[in-house]
């Protein structure tokens, strides 16, 4: 049902910010990747394909895990794997990684910091960071704060200069940081065009959603494009780099 209404990448702008951050990336076939939350596979699998990239998922799930690699041996991919793993504890060398991706995971780890410090000792000298998430500029009223507390890719999540602040703590030269309000937009019009065509399917008997509350699906899309545009929260992309020695993590 989830996949009906969200469709394959339920992060907001999808495979298309996947493409965007890989390409702010300079990801290439050169490139050793750790997605770190990387679900399903879904954005390992696009990379790994799309640049040629070495990619390791890695997810709390076991289940996750099992159908991303039934996924990646059905598709005969040799340059990506996926393996149980805590961001707060990776079980990777130092200095293993050139690149270190998250999409709308960071936010619902418990240590930030901690993973964080963590994502910077396993990659490279040099190596890149991208992390995708949910931010929240403004404090949220009570009802729509429980409800999201209940909605995964939302958790505890940070302003953009709180992603900020715990990067550039943890050793990290920050490139980039930047507003993605429009991707949650289109994401939230994708929402309502695909919950029509599911209340037309449910009337042609052509799909059960009885596990779905279309009228508080509609109710909470519209007071969550309200709440954007009230600027309370948004969707941003950072991009940075570990600094490299004798560089200065202050200058940006």
């Amino acid at each position: 049902m989830i996949k009906l209404i969200f469709g394959d990448s339920i992060h907001p702008g999808g495979l298309t910010l996947t493409r965007e951050l890989g390409e702010e990336l300079g990801l290439n076939s050169d490139d050793k990747v750790l997605d770190i939350a990387s679900g399903l596979g879904t954005s390992a699998i696009f990379l790994a394909k799309e640049f040629g990239s070495e990619v390791i998922g890695i997810d709390l799930s076991q289940k996750n895990v099992n159908e991303a690699n039934l996924l990646v041996k059905n598709k005969k991919l040799d340059n990506v794997s996926f393996m149980v793993g805590d961001a707060e504890s990776l079980e990777f060398q130092n200095q293993e990684f050139d690149v270190v991706i998250s999409e709308c995971s960071f936010c619902i780890f418990p240590n930030k910091a901690l993973a964080a410090q963590e994502m910077n000792r396993v990659l490279k000298q040099g190596g890149r960071l991208g992390v995708s998430d949910v931010a929240i500029e403004k404090e949220l009223p009570i009802s729509v704060k429980n409800l999201f507390l209940r909605v995964a890719c939302i958790g505890d999540a940070l302003s953009m200069e709180g992603y900020r602040e715990i990067f550039d703590k943890t050793g990290f030269v920050i490139d980039k940081l930047t507003n993605r309000k429009d991707v949650v937009l289109e994401t939230m019009n994708r929402i309502k065009k695909r919950i029509f065509i599911a209340e037309i399917a449910k009337g042609l008997k052509k799909v059960d959603l009885n596990q779905i509350d279309i009228k508080q699906a509609k109710y909470w899309l519209e007071e969550g494009k309200r709440m954007l545009m009230e600027g309370y929260g948004t969707y941003m992309v950072l991009v940075g780099r570990k600094v490299s020695i004798g560089e200065n993590n202050n200058e940006q």
